[in-house]
This record gives C-alpha cells, sequence and structure tokens, in this order.
C-alpha cells in the first residue's frame, strides 16, 4: 500500500524560530526605547525605529498567511490530516499565550480523517494575492454533503502542494499515475 506523506514541519519550525527572534527583538525594544528616552541618543533611537520597522512588516506577514502547522497520509484508502492553526483553539489565545502554545503544537493537533468512500470533493481558496491558500475537503454521511473545518496550507512550498493536490485526486479516482 503505497502511503503519501506531506507535510510542512521544517516550514513550520522555521516560522516558531522566527517568532522566538520577534520575541527576543521585543524586549531589546522595551530596552531601547527605555534607555533612549534617558539618554536621547540618536543611534539608539534610529535602530528602535528600523527593529519596529521589521516587526511592522514581519507582523503583516503573518496577518497574511496565518502560517499553521499541515501533515497529512494519503494511501488509496483514506485521508488522514492533521492540523495545528493557532487561532482557532477556544478563547483562551490571544498573542501571549498563541506564542507559548506553538512550543506544544504537536500535543494540540486536530485530526480529519476521511476514508475513500465518505470523501467527496476539495475546495482550494486562494485569497491574500495567492499568499494564504486554504483546503476545505467535502465529507458524504447519510445526512448530506457537509465540509470540513478550513486546513490551512499556505506554508507548503510549490513541490508538496502539487503532491498534496494530485494525492487527493488520487483519492477520488480523478486520476492514477500507474
Amino acid at each position: 500500500m503505497l502511503v503519501n506523506k506531506i507535510s510542512n514541519k521544517s516550514e513550520f519550525q522555521i516560522y516558531i524560530g522566527i517568532k522566538i527572534i520577534l520575541f527576543l527583538l521585543e524586549i531589546l525594544i522595551a530596552i531601547m526605547a527605555i534607555s533612549g528616552l534617558f539618554t536621547h541618543n540618536l543611534i539608539i533611537i534610529n535602530t528602535f525605529l528600523g527593529i519596529i520597522a521589521i516587526l511592522i512588516i514581519l507582523g503583516l506577514f503573518e496577518s497574511v498567511i496565518k502560517p499553521s502547522y499541515f501533515e497529512t497520509l494519503i494511501n488509496e484508502k483514506e485521508i488522514i490530516i492533521k492540523t495545528f492553526s493557532p487561532k482557532l483553539r477556544n478563547g483562551l489565545l490571544k498573542n501571549g499565550s498563541r506564542f507559548i502554545l506553538l512550543f506544544g503544537y504537536r500535543k494540540h493537533l486536530k485530526e480529519i480523517k476521511l476514508s475513500q468512500h465518505e470523501y467527496n470533493d476539495y475546495k482550494l481558496l486562494i485569497d491574500k494575492f495567492g499568499f494564504r491558500k486554504i483546503l476545505i475537503l467535502q465529507k458524504i454521511n447519510k445526512n448530506g454533503i457537509y465540509e470540513t473545518s478550513e486546513i490551512n496550507i499556505s506554508l507548503l512550498g510549490q513541490k508538496k502542494y502539487t503532491n498534496l493536490i494530485l494525492s487527493i485526486d488520487r483519492l477520488k479516482g480523478k486520476i492514477n499515475l500507474n
């Protein structure tokens, strides 16, 4: 049985590393702001403004893409998707607790499992100038067709993205590479 595993683990770990760097920069900004106010040193103030500009750019990246962890196992019989999207967790998530949850993201994975008989089709939503990609799977049960929650696949590279779509199409029997 051929199993296709697709994951954005390395990309998500880079994202977590960037979040750690941003946290350290925020601490540095606070220290620089306090020392710059007391010393009126122009170098400190200019560095402070530069770091704020970097944080604004990185904040825009996060708000546009809304990065999340994604892992899937697809074979001829079923598709299993595990995802962690910190924005979707209960009302507990604000910026600080979201940052803390990133370190234990493997413990908070949401799993979606569809057999070949349950799976109907998928929708692919691409917005934010092509930067954000959302996958929605359609499932059939005795009550009709319903859609799974949105699965953010923005951090998948082009090769993994293409492999995912081909694997999903193979599950439905739309294409056969044998």
